[in-house]
Parts: structure tokens; sequence; C-alpha cells
């Protein structure tokens, strides 16, 4: 039922069910090693990513609306990580609360569900520097403020009940202009050590396969690497 209703929605929006229009850009993603999701990816300390931020219901212009930033980074061995957060509270339980958001970088951003991150349930969070400008929900002020950045945030982890623990930065380096798009999907892009919690996955599987295939999206765009081509 759940993959049956985002087909019928996306293809009703001729787009993604949700998050229809975005703004891609290429970014660096440098980790601790010695957290557990730096255990979890291995290898590198610092690695190339791709970051698409979107508007949840897509409301036009600079109206409030749920905000996502979806991440792919490559972890090795052909392997693709991604990870879908979007606007939340700021403390305590509220980071897996979805909050609509005015700025994009006024408030935090969480994977909401947990993950199990090296063996451990862990909420996996972003939060921009201060002083980012333009601030504003329009994704015209996101492709903006990183061609007068770069754009900065702190990557953390929490446990479900506890208090962010900083692990890492994300700095948003240049827009994509054009080029193939890119499909993310947390639940197919995972890793042994780094993976959402079962069984909530599933309800977000169903989704996803729901949504590309009422958009008839391309499987090519599921395995794109961040280093490929640039994606509008």
């Amino acid at each position: 039922m759940v993959e049956f209703m985002f087909g019928v929605l996306a293809r009703w929006r001729s787009g993604r069910a949700v998050h229809t229009r975005g703004t891609a850009v290429d970014a660096t993603l440098t980790i601790d090693p010695g957290s557990a999701t730096g255990r979890a990816l291995a290898g590198s300390r610092s690695r190339p990513a791709v970051v698409r931020a979107s508007k949840s219901i897509g409301l036009p212009g600079r109206i409030p609306d749920l905000l996502g930033m979806a991440l792919r980074i490559s972890a090795g061995d052909d392997r693709l990580f991604d990870v879908l957060l979007a606007s939340t509270g700021r403390r305590g339980i509220a980071h897996m609360a979805l909050l609509p958001s005015g700025n994009w970088w006024g408030r935090p951003y969480s994977t909401v569900l947990p993950y199990v991150v090296d063996g451990r349930r862990l909420v996996l969070g972003l939060e921009a520097d201060a002083g980012i400008v333009p601030a504003g929900a329009d994704l015209g002020d996101v492709a903006t403020a990183v061609r007068n950045g770069p754009v900065a945030f702190t990557v953390s982890e929490m446990p479900v009940l506890g208090e962010r623990c900083a692990i890492g930065r994300l700095v948003l380096e240049s827009v994509r202009e054009d080029g193939p798009s890119i499909t993310f999907d947390p639940i197919l892009n995972a890793l042994p050590r780094l993976h959402l919690v079962r069984p909530l996955s599933a309800l977000r599987e169903w989704a996803y396969t729901g949504s590309r295939t009422g958009r008839n999206a391309e499987p090519a765009s599921l395995c794109r690497r961040p280093d490929d081509a640039a994606d509008a």
C-alpha cells in the first residue's frame, strides 16, 4: 500500500513523490575516524560528497517547509552511502521531530529514524554554522549562499535520547549546474556497519520503490558516484 501510494503521488507530480525540486552541490565530508560513524565508514578521513537540498512539500519561494538535505559519499570497495536528513527540533527527543523551517540554515537536520552505527543506535545530524547569508527557504538561497561560500555544517551523532556529539564537518563548495540526475536511497545504498534500524527501514524502502517506479527513474541514477558528471 505504501509503495502504491508513493507511486501514484510521483506520477501525479511528474517527479519525486516528495522533495520534487532540489539544488545539488559538490561538497567535502570530513569525519573523525575515532567516532562510531568514522569507524563504520573506515578508509579516508575526508571524502568527496554530493548534497541535494530540497523542500519536502515543494511550497514556492521562501514559504517555510520541511527542508531536506540528502547526502551521498563513496565508502570504498565501490560502495555508496546515502543518508537523508530533514529539519527538526534542536534538543533532546526533538531531534526526532520533523519541523518546518523558513531558513535553510536556521534549524538542525537529522535522520529522524535511528541508524545502527557500528553496533550502536544513533541519530545522525547536521547543523549549519551561524551567519550564513542569504537566509531563507527558497532553493535559490542555497545556490547563492554556496556561490558566496563555502557553506559549512557540523556533523553529529547522538543517542535517541541523548545530546549531539560533533564528529566532523560537511562543507558545501560548488553548485552543480547540469548533468545526469542522482537518485538517493538510504536503504539500497547502506553499509553493513551503518544502516537504518529495522523494521522501520521497510517503510522507507516501500516509499522509495514506489516513488522511483512512479517517475520512471533511471536505475543508473542510484549508483552514480559523487565525482561523476554534475547533477542539477
